[in-house]
């Protein structure tokens, strides 16, 4: 048994295309530099090395010479203060469900490095 095709009409050229939205997440990369900008350069560090360079909490704390508790403590105050950079300069919104990024409205803001 063969099934029946169904005639279809040709879409019209005015048709708008789809745009694929990106992901929220990575839209935000054009703010995490601003982010980064207005964390102090401990925060920074801790955030480039660890979260963006790949270097584990026990790397970290030999590179730093700390004991890995203070490490930890300090990579965890810098995640927290990024996420608020975010909120604060990025507009970002976190899902209250799974604490991902949901969504988020670039600002246009002026940030200067604190060092």
């Amino acid at each position: 048994m063969q099934r029946a095709t169904r005639p279809s009409d040709p879409l019209p050229d005015d048709l708008p295309a789809i745009v694929d939205d990106p992901a929220p997440v990575e839209a935000l990369a054009d703010c995490l530099p601003l982010a980064l900008a207005s964390l102090s350069a401990d925060d920074r560090d801790a955030i480039k090395q660890c979260e963006l360079g790949g270097l584990s909490q026990v790397e970290y704390a030999e590179l730093r010479g700390l004991k890995l508790p203070t490490a930890k403590s300090r990579i965890q105050r810098a995640r927290t203060r990024l996420r608020a950079a975010l909120v604060a300069h990025c507009g970002v919104r976190f899902d209250a469900q799974t604490g991902a990024v949901c969504c988020h409205v670039p600002r246009d803001c002026s940030v200067k490095p604190q060092d």
